[in-house]
């Protein structure tokens, strides 16, 4: 099993990577709300990069419960609300 530093870097790049070209796609065709866009691209990486995986050993479950629940509210608030409005412009 691959260490969850290993995790955290990929998902990270992953996300700085598809932001990035989501970003480009939404000058590119001259979407009006790219700057707050990106504003929360920006939070997100903030988040994930603030993730201290060594403070996890000290209450796992707690962090875990924290991280699932940002990702969760993520995906429902961003990529299934905000995302879908870029291509309905």
């Amino acid at each position: 099993m691959l260490p969850l530093l290993y995790y955290k870097v990929y998902f990270f790049q992953y996300a700085k990577y598809h932001f990035k070209s989501e970003e480009e796609y939404m000058e590119k065709i001259g979407y009006k709300r790219l700057l707050s866009h990106k504003f929360e691209h920006k939070d997100f990486i903030e988040k994930i990069d603030s993730i201290d995986i060594f403070k996890i050993d000290q209450n796992q479950e707690s962090y875990i419960i924290e991280l699932l629940e940002f990702i969760v509210n993520w995906i429902s608030n961003h990529i299934l609300e905000k995302d879908k409005k870029i291509t309905a412009e």
